[in-house]
């Protein structure tokens, strides 16, 4: 932790001095992440926090120095561009031969900056460390547009327009460099090459090639040259840089050491290292003397300089130490006082008789009671306002209903008094009956000769396409599966999504995949049954996979199964093929395989009317229901095999039907996202040697994913179902029955194997609870921001992303419902 002090304010790109109004406005207080933070910059080093809040205490309004109002973190601290804020130190400027600048200067390092030398500013700079006690300067390459090496010169008046002041110190600081640009009237272009970076610029340029050591003669010999190639070159004849690389020369020639060149010719040669040999061997002790003291007085002066900074340092340490002690002690005044501030309140607290407390007490009591009256009374005003536009919703939606059952009716009166009218005009006509029942013979006849032609026709049904190495673990399969449907164009399915409805298919009779039109429902369900090995696209014949159209308009199961002609007297078959398909399932070979009927559309019409002689085998005790066909002697029946699964998938719309209570109760209903995977559509390639994981026997599926014993909830599943049940019992937003939980509890015990327990409580509450939302008023609303925090809690994403759309889909009109 520690505090930042706040000099400037920077808003649309500009930056204006700050001004506290109060001591407690001075600076942000940083709560955490504070020294690994500031450690980053150096001292004296401007930077930005990018975002701060005021402090929830009010313990700033004290007036002490180390409160402040406004907070952040060292996460919200970050660097600016090393060309924003860049401060301008006055300095003399330094000689460009070096580039070094004076002792006492300490300019910004890893930042930008300009130099204030009398009455001009010059820049930009970076400055590099040379030893402890000395800085190189060097001009910013690529900055304002300059050639490499050079800065610009400006009057510092002219300067002043474009910079801000720091209050407490009169620093001044350039935002950035745009503003210069627009003064270019006023820029003079400056060469601050050093002597040693003008070497090597005329290096690189040619000059002074393969010369490994340059000595007087090489010098010499290249001073030559530069003339040479100046007197040829006319661009050259006045370049200052030129002029400064000869006079670099110069002074190396006119040197008084010229003939060491000559002495250390004559040292390499075999006489010279002869004679220095002996002279070291005769001089050694003079020598050595020579060059430890010489040694002995560099670490002397290095040992002083050493000492020096050490008492600095100590100074510094010292100095730092007081004002942190002195600190300390104002912090142990301060709570010295607040202590004996609240022992003082503690004893007047002590010094109230018990009468007055309770008399107090029983005052509070009072009012606290009177409030809950109030609340509790407009609570009941509010719950009878509810009940009563509860029932006005229910009248309207039943007179709608009524009305549309009067128009029908009205209808069927109108055609069976036509009909009427008809018949009893034929029965006056004796030669019109005479015709009829000799037509009525010929079609008898026909008929007659249809049903013999009807059957001995038969629908050929495909094998189950199984794998020559089928999975052997129900993780396994369910890999294979996800695989195989990455690689088909559709919706992308997770592995959870899979596992999941391998779960529902094997667990309940009838699976409902809710969403809109466009989601990926109906061919996710296809496409599955083709990686099963129920279904192959390729055959015009049935499998063990049947796609039903639902019709709008059904009214019963002769619309989905058809019915017993008496006629004919033989039972007909609707154009499903659903008679078909359950009548090959007779078979006891058939009933080694899953057979899997989709409902497509399947709210188009009541399910609880055309669906209504399968809904009991929804459950698992009347699974082995027989089905009688309708002829007179009762010996035309069929009986499902307990292999047989239903999907259905709806839409909810205007166009569709409502799922009742009943039916909500024996089923899970999936919500599907609208989203396509369009990588595995793009992705998509067709190839004959592509495999399918394959048919499972259905009794290794009911032993993979159907639980084998009835075990309870997990104690953390057990805590939020416990949650979910208490704020029904509040809000009645909910209808859960025993059968659902029951089916919850068999779901977990299997999907907790196959996923995680935290994903597999979220799809358990997002098909089987949720589904049953239904309500209006505050108390639902009420009931469904509770249900959000618990799952936002517990990471239910989906479940709380569900109920979150509930909750903003009914929030004008105050009715909620999962459809």
């Amino acid at each position: 932790m520690g505090i930042v002090k706040i000099l400037f304010v920077q808003e649309d790109d500009k930056y204006t001095p700050y001004t506290p109004e109060i001591e407690a406005e001075d600076g942000i207080f940083i709560t955490h992440s504070y020294e690994s933070a500031t450690n980053a910059f150096d001292e004296g080093e401007i930077f930005c926090i990018n975002a701060y809040r005021e402090s929830d205490r009010d313990d700033w309004k004290e007036g002490t120095g180390y409160k402040k109002r406004f907070v952040s973190n060292g996460t919200e601290i970050s660097a600016l561009n090393k060309y924003e804020m860049m401060p301008i130190i006055k300095c003399s400027l330094p000689d460009k031969k070096t580039g070094i600048i004076d002792s006492s200067i300490i300019p910004p390092l890893n930042k930008s900056f300009f130099v204030h030398s009398e009455d001009k500013a010059y820049g930009p700079f970076l400055a590099s460390r040379v030893n402890d006690d000395s800085y190189r300067l060097m001009p910013v390459s690529g900055s304002l547009n300059l050639d490499t090496d050079h800065i610009v010169s400006i009057d510092i008046t002219e300067l002043a327009k474009c910079t801000v002041v720091q209050r407490s110190t009169d620093a001044l600081y350039l935002p950035n460099l745009n503003s210069i640009k627009e003064m270019s009237g006023s820029l003079e272009k400056i060469d601050f090459i050093s002597d040693k970076d003008l070497i090597r610029y005329f290096a690189k340029n040619g000059f002074g090639k393969n010369v490994k050591k340059l000595s007087k003669s090489a010098a010499k010999g290249l001073l030559d040259a530069i003339d040479k190639h100046s007197q040829q070159k006319a661009s050259y004849r006045s370049h200052e840089r030129l002029d400064r690389l000869k006079n670099i020369m110069d002074d190396y020639l006119s040197q008084d050491d010229i003939g060491q060149e000559i002495i250390n010719d004559w040292t390499n040669s075999r006489q010279g290292e002869k004679f220095l040999g002996k002279y070291i061997q005769n001089n050694k002790s003079k020598i050595l003397d020579d060059r430890i003291t010489k040694l002995d007085k560099e670490a002397e002066e290095e040992r002083a300089k050493l000492e020096a900074r050490r008492n600095k340092y100590k100074k510094e340490h010292d100095s730092e130490m007081a004002r942190l002690n002195a600190e300390l002690e104002k912090l142990r005044i301060r709570e010295r006082n607040e202590r004996q501030e609240i022992d003082d309140q503690l004893a007047q607290y002590r010094q109230q008789s018990e009468k007055q407390k309770k008399e107090e007490i029983q005052k509070q009591n009072a009012e606290l009671m009177a409030e809950i009256e109030a609340l509790e009374q407009q609570r009941d005003t509010m719950a009878s306002e509810n009940a009563e536009l509860g029932q006005e919703l229910e009248h309207l939606r039943h007179a709608r209903s009524l009305q549309t059952v009067i128009e029908n009716l009205e209808f069927q009166k109108d055609s069976l008094v036509r009909t009427i009218e008809a018949k009893n005009a034929l029965l006056n006509d004796t030669n019109e009956l005479r015709k009829l029942a000799i037509q009525d013979k010929t079609l008898k006849q026909l008929m007659s000769l249809n049903s013999t032609i009807d059957s001995d026709q038969k629908i050929e049904f495909s094998e189950v396409i199984c794998n020559d190495n089928p999975a052997t673990r129900p993780e396994d399969y369910i890999e294979a599966i996800k695989s195989h449907l990455d690689e088909q164009e559709g919706r992308s399915l997770s592995r959870d999504e899979v596992a999941n409805l391998m779960i529902c298919i094997a667990q309940n009779y009838l699976t409902c995949l809710a969403g809109p039109p466009g989601g990926g429902k109906t061919s996710s369900v296809v496409r599955l049954a083709e990686a099963m090995g129920l279904h192959n696209s390729e055959e015009n014949k049935p499998g063990h996979f049947l796609n039903i159209s639902v019709g709008q308009g059904w009214a019963g199961i002769r619309d989905l199964l058809g019915y017993f002609n008496a006629i004919k007297g033989e039972f007909q078959p609707a154009p499903t093929k659903l008679y078909e398909f359950l009548q090959h399932l007779q078979d006891d070979q058939e009933k080694k395989f899953l057979r899997l009927v989709l409902l497509d559309e399947g709210n188009l019409s009541p399910l609880e009317h055309y669906w209504s002689d399968f809904l009991q085998m929804a459950d698992a005790e009347y699974r082995n229901k027989v089905l009688s066909l309708g002829a007179k002697d009762n010996n035309l029946i069929l009986q499902p095999a307990n292999n047989l699964r239903w999907i259905t998938t709806i839409n909810s719309d205007e166009t569709t039907e409502r799922l009742s209570p009943r039916l909500l109760d024996r089923v899970p209903v999936i919500k599907m996202d609208p989203e396509l995977d369009i990588e595995s559509i793009l992705d998509y390639t067709t190839s004959e040697t592509q495999t399918v994981p394959g048919g499972i026997n259905w009794s290794t599926l009911e032993n993979w994913f159907s639980p084998q014993e009835d075990k309870d909830f997990s104690v953390s599943d057990r805590q939020v179902i416990k949650f979910i049940l208490d704020q029904n019992d509040k809000s009645r937003m909910l209808h859960l029955s025993q059968r659902k939980l029951s089916n919850m509890r068999h779901y977990l015990n299997v999907a907790n194997q196959h996923m995680g327990e935290s994903q597999a409580l979220d799809w358990c509450i997002a098909m089987y609870i949720l589904p049953t939302i239904e309500g209006y008023g505050k108390r639902i609303e009420g009931g469904l921001q509770a249900l959000i925090g618990e799952l936002d809690k517990n990471g239910l994403r989906r479940s709380l992303k569900i109920v979150d759309s509930i909750l903003e889909e009914g929030r004008l009109s105050q009715s909620y419902s999962f459809f």
